[in-house]
């Protein structure tokens, strides 16, 4: 209904200003009542009765479930291979309280003040001013912000996540400390080589020097 209601509606007094509005559309009061009431039904109470719908559906198909999986497995072992059943039960209805109360919390008061401006626009305007009316709305379009939150910390297991990247840090810390060493040994070990190559050639200098020195010189004038 937007396309044929909104229109571009630009006034020169006090300023040039022009926006996209439905100021005119209606020919009466009520008309605009009835349009109000139909978007209020079709962005708050339709996907609101959805959430809640879809939610109560898939709550009530894992309990099933869990019933079904009670009644057929009497053996421990089975048992216990179903166990992640309840603990998803359970994450999935605390996910689908988190959503719908975020939804109400985030649109509720924004929708209330629209009831009350679309009832009784007069008085509304004399209470509330225009910036609040703004904070709200903007507040109401935070909801779509928190959702993918939401399903991340319910779904994304974040504990086995964490332990992953400080497992993942830890062991690239031992791989560089390990490497340093790798490093520090083979210098050592080369060091600890020259040195005794070092000692070795001294050694040979040293013998070479005691048997040149050990031998009788001969004067020249005999030779």
């Amino acid at each position: 209904p937007q396309m044929f209601i909104f229109h571009n509606v630009t006034i020169t007094v006090p300023e040039n200003f022009t926006q996209c509005t439905t100021h005119g559309s209606f020919v009466q009061h009520w008309q605009e009542t009835l349009y109000n009431m139909f978007t209020f039904a079709c962005l708050f109470l339709l996907p609101l009765i959805i959430m809640i719908f879809c939610y109560t559906r898939i709550l009530v198909e894992i309990s099933s479930r869990m019933a079904r999986n009670n009644l057929l497995s009497r053996d421990v072992h089975l048992r216990r291979s179903h166990n992640n059943i309840p603990k998803a039960r359970m994450r999935t209805l605390k996910m689908s309280i988190v959503i719908v109360t975020s939804f109400i919390v985030c649109w509720t008061p924004y929708y209330l003040l629209g009831l009350w401006y679309w009832l009784f626009p007069e008085k509304m305007e004399e209470t509330v001013s225009h910036s609040l009316t703004h904070m709200l709305f903007i507040f109401g379009l935070f909801n779509a912000c928190l959702d993918p939150i939401t399903y991340g910390l319910f779904t994304v297991r974040l504990h086995q996540g964490l332990k992953r990247c400080c497992r993942t840090a830890n062991t690239q810390t031992d791989l560089e400390n390990n490497t340093c060493l790798v490093h520090m040994t083979r210098f050592s070990s080369q060091r600890h080589y020259a040195s005794g190559a070092h000692e070795t050639h001294k050694e040979m200098i040293d013998d070479t020097c005691t048997n040149n020195c050990s031998r009788p010189i001969i004067p020249v004038s005999k030779m």
